[in-house]
């Protein structure tokens, strides 16, 4: 075996070597700890007290004298007095009726009443003659002729009497049909609504006009049921909760009056009406207002913003760096002087001066770690 063959294994054994004490001699790094992850945050610091919460509720402008006025007669439309839109006074002439046809049923209602006035005294006369004729005669002929002619005096003055007072009740009818060709406003108020025209001919139940009073609209708009209970205790102890709206440049002051004894099917809010407290003219009927209802006052309660508040009824609170998922029940929005909504919360696992987190983290998961940025109190 020649020099070259011996060598080259053992170059390639002793570089084996070398690479060895390379691997097991070359330096490690120490190993590099998990840092866990750390979110900054706002927070508050809660200030329990007494506060008065607000709901908002979507009311709509009704009233209780709302009439569509109807004809009672048929006749043909002659005058047209008032139109859609127009103000009205009680009693004020709205539409005339053609009255002739009226005119001549009372006619003809009053000549068959004094007919039968006449046919009365008629019989009264009649009778005042026969009794002269059979005179004084005590005989038992002229007794029975005497007894008979009373008789039938009082059967033919019964029959009269009973005609004329029908005749009577079909003049008082007749007279009624003529006063009802005058289509008058039966309260102050304002014509939403006409449907006939000069010329047209209506008939019994037709409509005519539509109306309805200025001064007995109310505001009525759905409540969630949880603040049901709330709303009847109020009304119960007759406690008035107010409310408010901002309507062309004005406020619109209101109470609560009553609560619908039924809950809608379509929302599951139950129907609040409001009294309205300030003039309406400018308000019309069907108008759409948002309304701020102003709960009572509760009694340990702290106010938080609306960005404190995962889900309907949790928060965060902090405790030492950690997050703390506690439940909290929602009163109702906060009427606050500061920028940003608020609520009125209470919670029996939340006491004063406790921190509550008031950042929406998209990650937020209970035990959290967290670092406190700036103090957001109210």
């Amino acid at each position: 075996m020649n020099l070259s063959n011996r060598v080259i294994p053992l170059l390639f054994f002793l570089a084996f070597i070398v690479a060895l004490l390379l691997f097991f001699t070359r330096p490690v790094a120490p190993p590099t700890e998990a840092r866990e992850k750390v979110r900054t945050i706002e927070y508050l610091t809660v200030k329990t007290g007494t506060y008065s919460a607000s709901i908002t509720v979507f009311a709509q402008a009704s009233t209780p004298l709302h009439a569509q006025i109807k004809s009672a007669v048929t006749a043909d439309v002659t005058q047209l007095h008032k139109l859609a839109g127009q103000s009205v006074t009680k009693e004020e002439l709205l539409i005339q009726l053609d009255d002739r046809e009226a005119k001549l049923t009372v006619e003809q209602r009053l000549a068959d009443v004094n007919d039968l006035r006449a046919q009365i005294e008629n019989e009264k006369l009649q009778h005042e003659n026969e009794l002269y004729v059979i005179g004084n005669k005590q005989d038992k002929l002229s007794k029975h002729n005497r007894a008979q002619i009373i008789k039938g005096h009082e059967i033919r003055l019964a029959s009269l009497v009973a005609r004329r007072q029908r005749a009577d009740a079909l003049l008082k009818l007749a007279r009624l049909d003529l006063s009802r060709t005058k289509i008058t406003a039966p309260f102050n108020g304002r014509i939403t609504a006409l449907h006939v025209s000069v010329g047209n001919r209506v008939r019994t139940g037709d409509a005519l006009i539509d109306i309805y009073d200025e001064q007995s609209i109310e505001l009525t708009g759905p409540v969630p049921t949880r603040y049901v209970s709330i709303l009847k205790n109020s009304l119960k102890n007759n406690i008035q909760l107010k409310a408010r709206a901002s309507f062309d440049g004005s406020v619109i002051k209101a109470h609560l009056n009553r609560l619908s004894g039924q809950v809608s099917e379509r929302t599951g809010a139950i129907e609040a009406t409001f009294t309205i407290d300030t003039p309406t003219d400018n308000i019309s009927l069907g108008q759409q207002l948002e309304l701020s209802l102003k709960l009572p006052s509760a009694e340990h309660a702290f106010i938080i913003p609306t960005t404190a508040l995962y889900g309907t009824n949790r928060v965060y609170k902090i405790i030492d760096s950690r997050l703390v998922a506690t439940r909290v029940n929602i009163l109702g929005d906060y009427q606050s002087d500061n920028t940003g909504q608020y609520l009125v919360a209470t919670s029996k696992d939340i006491v004063d001066g406790e921190l509550i987190m008031t950042t929406q983290l998209p990650d937020a998961v209970e035990n959290l770690l967290v670092k406190l940025a700036s103090i957001n109190d109210n």
